[in-house]
């Protein structure tokens, strides 16, 4: 019987069948090693090999993620308030001494979620996959009062009164006093009205696609109690 000449193959370089696999298992082992190292570090994530390819983002990972997502913008409100300013002098007549001006004002203001301002613990991942979220409550803006939209519906000053501003050079439609108002009605009706908690619902919305994208479907999402007026 021939004798079987397995041991003695070579390569085409020259080198044996054994030295191959000799070869081959170092490669191995050295990966191996890697490996590990890199999962100690942090910079290898092994999860995903010995979980079936699901990768689980631990808490404070997700918390980066959420936190990177800034200042969202989650509902805007918009408002049209009446300003008036009245001045007149009792006993004279309004066409001889009087200036009367009614501002239609319309404004807008934007309720958002700031994420950058979330604690440690505002985020949990549970061993289920679960995640809880504990956000701030909404914030309001600043009222803007748009100029293209906003308009003086009535303007009637005395006699005396266009006299002195032609007299002094002040200008008849300087309105800046009355847009300052319109803002802060446009403030006080935007706190009055369901401005946040429309911010609270797009809110979650927002989160719960942008988990699901990250693969977790088990969310749940609180807002913290606006703290109390003095």
């Amino acid at each position: 019987m021939p004798k079987s000449k397995v041991g003695n193959l070579r390569g085409g370089g020259g080198r044996t069948f054994g030295g191959i696999l000799h070869t081959a298992g170092l490669g191995a082992i050295a990966i191996a090693i890697l490996l590990v190292v890199g999962a100690v570090t942090g910079l290898v994530d092994l999860g995903g090999i010995f979980e079936g390819g699901t990768k689980t983002k631990s808490s404070k990972v997700l918390l980066k993620e959420i936190k990177n997502l800034s200042t969202f913008t989650a509902a805007k409100g918009t408002y049209v308030v009446n300003v008036t300013q009245d001045e007149n002098i009792p006993v004279v007549p309004d066409f001889i001494a009087a200036e009367d001006i009614t501002l239609r004002g319309v404004g807008t203001v934007d309720a958002g979620t700031d994420f950058s301002v979330l604690s440690t613990d505002a985020v949990q991942v549970d061993d289920a996959g679960g995640v809880t979220i504990t956000l701030p409550p909404p914030v309001l803006g600043d009222a803007f009062v748009d100029p293209q939209r906003s308009e003086v519906v009535n303007r009637s000053r005395g006699l005396i009164n266009r006299i002195g501003d032609a007299i002094d050079g002040d200008s008849p439609t300087d309105d800046r006093e009355l847009y300052a108002r319109a803002a802060v009605k446009i403030e006080k009706a935007a706190k009055e009205s369901n401005l946040s908690e429309r911010a609270e619902r797009n809110t979650i919305e927002m989160l719960e696609g942008f988990l699901a994208r990250l693969g977790f479907t088990d969310v749940r999402i609180t807002f913290e109690k606006p703290a109390p007026k003095n």
